[in-house]
């Protein structure tokens, strides 16, 4: 039986509308209960930030919790150098440069010494990535035909769809981190979310 292979290649290319922010708090101390004071003292801080910037103390939520132990290395051994508690947080909203620059200037007065990046991304990326893979199935479909016509020939039934899962990137290249961020407002249009994604069909020829 003669077939027809044909890989097909699906681009989307969308203006990010989503704003996420990770955060990242950490207590150490010596003393476990000390580390985790610190922790939850400036946990607390960061939540109120959130709520002076105009948002709900629950719209900061956790991503990750850990405590691990601290060592340094000295004259071949291990040193217990106490714990570091930490906290991961994540913050999401649409995109608005005005309450961005509004938050990045309460953050950039806060007292919670949290780490934070902060990424641009599309909402709604199940639609983001049904329209991906669309695409990929129309790029087949057309270069098969291109190909039959070509060769004077003409397409059958579908004999087989080939889809690998490919891991699709929802965020724009562009991120902020708190080290370059300061009072002064952003002014900042990030570039807009690309992926690229791939599926190989089969025909059979009549």
């Amino acid at each position: 039986m003669r077939i027809i292979r044909v890989k097909g290649t699906g681009t989307v290319s969308e203006t990010p509308n989503l704003i996420v922010i990770h955060f990242t708090v950490k207590g150490e101390d010596f003393n476990y209960d000390e580390a985790m004071r610190k922790l939850n003292e400036r946990t607390a801080i960061l939540r109120n930030d959130i709520i002076k910037a105009g948002f709900s103390g629950d719209d900061l939520k956790t991503t990750n919790f850990s405590v691990d132990t601290k060592y340094s290395y000295h004259n071949n051994q291990n040193i217990f150098q106490g714990y570091v508690a930490k906290h991961d947080l994540k913050l999401e909203f649409d995109f608005n440069r005005i309450v961005l620059n509004n938050l990045l200037s309460i953050l950039s007065k806060s007292n919670s010494k949290a780490e934070y990046s902060i990424n641009f991304e599309v909402k709604d990326k199940e639609q983001f990535k049904k329209q991906l893979l669309a695409n990929s199935v129309k790029d087949a479909m057309e270069k098969a035909e291109v190909i039959a016509q070509t060769a004077n020939v003409k397409l059958g039934n579908i004999l087989n769809i080939i889809y690998d899962f490919s891991n699709v990137i929802y965020r724009s290249n562009v991120m902020l981190e708190n080290m370059i961020t300061s009072t002064k407002d952003v002014d900042i249009v990030p570039e807009d979310v690309e992926a690229t994604d791939y599926v190989t069909m089969e025909w059979q020829i009549e």
